[in-house]
């Protein structure tokens, strides 16, 4: 199939952007038909402007030949610090990650701990009054909290005072340039004070209205993580937004489910923001990483696809639990990565628009370890499909992976045997 790759800008947007609402309704009737709509994240014609506008997303688009929309994919970097899509923020709780610190920091440790919060508190109440000043039908913070808590009967990661607080007290760290202690010590609260610096003496001087109030905020915010699956945790304790890119969304027209469309728009996207990071002589290191919903194997296939293996899950207070991937590329790593990746989308997708010569033993190579993948992935299924209870969307045909094996195993076979006509 051919189709043109391109990247939606201001200057191009208009000509694509009203396509968007009925391929999104393309595909939730297309789940709907798999009884599988729990599965995907909705995306409206407003959500591509907004990263369309941001200098911080790549959006990339597929068009068959009459410039109808197929597929499209939005990759980012540089949000703002614990705000919804700061997917970095799940590796920086819990008591391994405070114990990280406590070593980073080791002997200024509570002089740190004790700075940051002090500074921490200021900045919630600049983004408190912002809060306030937005909405004139709250008399104070309490009162949103509890209406929030009354009418959803939660306060989930996209309550609007949740991410209204998050971003705007990043914007006061940032532009105070504590970002760095910020992420170090964004859970702490005065409870965390008094056991670990004042040793629960009690001093009016060390809690305050404010405190209390920021306290019950953060109390809310708890996160529960109830199963990782990564070697080294510290691994990722570095990650942040300003040295991570997301694989935000993607979504393609289920006609081309099987295209490869994703993947190239992806890696597209991946491209551009890896290139642009490493321009700064800086960078050392890249992550990349993406949030997906636990039942979802498609957005579990593009993870894998881009190597993103190392996994943890989370527990949420409303709808499904997610499981949040990621990997780490060091600068010297970086050119192979995405040569690896080109490679891959030329032999199994046919996508080469730099017309690059892949070796012979190359291509089977790919093709080997896609069809071990293929075979593993076709098993996992079955066993869901067959044995777990769990799963929220039905398996009933599995039959596009035995096709994807057996014309992988094609491919191979008939490589090798032109592999060794020429060695003749």
């Amino acid at each position: 199939m051919k189709a043109k790759i391109l990247e939606l800008t201001n200057d191009n947007k208009e000509k694509y952007i009203n396509q968007f609402e009925a391929l999104k309704e393309k595909i939730i009737d297309n789940m709907g038909k798999n009884e599988r709509t729990g599965q995907i994240f909705t995306i409206s014609k407003d959500d591509i402007l907004d990263y369309i506008n941001s200098d911080k997303s790549t959006v990339m688009c597929a068009t068959d030949e009459e410039d109808k929309v197929l597929s499209v994919a939005c990759v980012t970097k540089g949000n703002m610090p614990f705000t919804y899509n700061d997917i970095t923020k799940y590796f920086k709780y819990g008591p391994e990650y405070k114990n990280y610190i406590k070593q980073l920091y080791r002997k200024i440790y509570n002089y740190k701990l004790i700075d940051t919060y002090y500074k921490k508190i200021d900045a919630y109440k600049y983004a408190r009054q912002k809060v306030l000043n937005e909405h004139k039908e709250y008399d104070d913070i309490n009162e949103f909290l509890v209406h929030e808590l009354r009418s959803k009967k939660h306060f989930d990661e996209k309550s609007e005072l949740r991410e209204k607080i998050n971003r705007y007290m990043s914007e006061y760290m940032l532009e105070s340039g504590c970002i760095k202690e910020y992420e170090h010590f964004y859970w702490t609260t005065s409870k965390d004070l008094l056991t670990d610096v004042f040793k629960n003496r009690r001093s009016a001087k060390t809690r305050n209205s404010i405190m209390l109030e920021y306290d019950k905020f953060m109390e809310k915010s708890q996160l529960e993580i109830y199963s990782k699956n990564i070697t080294n945790l510290s691994d990722y304790y570095r990650a942040n937004t300003a040295n991570s890119i997301e694989i935000n969304t993607n979504i393609t027209d289920p006609n081309y489910s099987h295209s490869g469309l994703d993947s190239i728009l992806i890696y597209e996207g991946i491209k551009k923001q890896i290139l642009n990071h490493f321009k700064n002589s800086i960078n050392t290191r890249v992550y990349l990483c993406s949030s997906l919903q636990k039942q979802s194997q498609s957005s579990k296939y593009v993870s894998d696809f881009f190597g993103l293996t190392d996994n943890l899950y989370v527990k949420r207070n409303v709808s499904e639990d997610r499981e949040i991937h990621i990997s780490k590329i060091e600068r010297e790593e970086y050119y192979k990565y995405l040569q690896d990746m080109e490679e891959k989308l030329i032999v199994l997708y046919n996508f080469n628009p730099r017309k690059k010569a892949v070796s012979t033993e190359k291509k089977i190579q790919i093709l080997k370890e896609q069809l071990d993948y293929e075979t593993e992935q076709y098993r996992n299924l079955n066993k869901v499909r067959n044995e777990t209870a769990d799963y929220t969307g039905k398996l009933t045909n599995i039959m596009p992976n035995l096709y994807k094996i057996g014309k992988l195993k094609s491919q191979i076979k008939q490589l090798e045997q032109t592999n060794k006509e020429e060695e003749r």
